[in-house]
C-alpha cells in the first residue's frame, strides 16, 4: 500500500512554515514577517536543501525588487548558498558569511519604510548574532 504524509498544519511539503518564501499571494512585508518568525524560534539545524530552497527564493525576490543594495544582499546570498552546499561545509565561513549579510541586511533596513524596516533589522540582527555564534 502506497501511503503519502501530508505536512502538517501550516507547513509547506518540505517542512518549513507556510508564508516563509516569498511568494505572489503575499505581500514583501507579511512574507518577512513570518520568515522572521521561524527563524528566531529555530532549534539548532535546519536541513540543507530547505535552507537553500529558501535562501533562493530570497535572492530571486531581491534582484526582482532591483535596488543597488538589494542587489548586493542578493549577491551575497548567492555566495553564502555555496558555503551551505560545500561537501566539506566551514562553520566559520558560513559565520563571516551571516554576519556579513545581517550587516547589509540593517544597513538596508534604512532606506525602507519604517514598519518594514524595523522587521529587516530584526532580520539582520538574528543573522548577525547567530554567525557570530558559530
Amino acid at each position: 500500500m502506497n501511503q503519502t504524509t501530508e505536512p502538517a498544519d501550516g507547513m509547506s511539503p518540505d517542512g518549513t512554515p507556510d508564508g516563509m518564501r516569498p511568494s505572489k499571494t503575499q505581500s514583501f512585508e507579511e512574507t518577512l514577517e513570518a520568515t522572521t518568525t521561524y527563524l528566531e524560534g529555530l532549534p539548532t539545524g535546519v536541513e540543507i536543501e530547505s535552507a537553500v530552497e529558501n535562501v533562493q527564493a530570497w535572492q530571486q525576490e531581491l534582484h526582482r525588487l532591483g535596488r543597488p543594495e538589494l542587489n548586493e544582499i542578493a549577491d551575497h546570498l548567492g555566495s553564502f548558498i555555496k558555503y551551505l552546499t560545500n561537501p566539506e561545509p566551514d562553520g566559520k565561513a558560513i559565520g563571516r558569511s551571516m554576519v556579513h549579510l545581517g550587516e547589509m541586511t540593517m544597513k538596508a533596513a534604512n532606506g525602507a519604510e519604517p514598519e518594514i524596516g524595523t522587521k529587516i533589522k530584526v532580520l539582520g540582527n538574528w543573522l548577525k548574532k547567530s554567525g557570530e555564534s558559530m
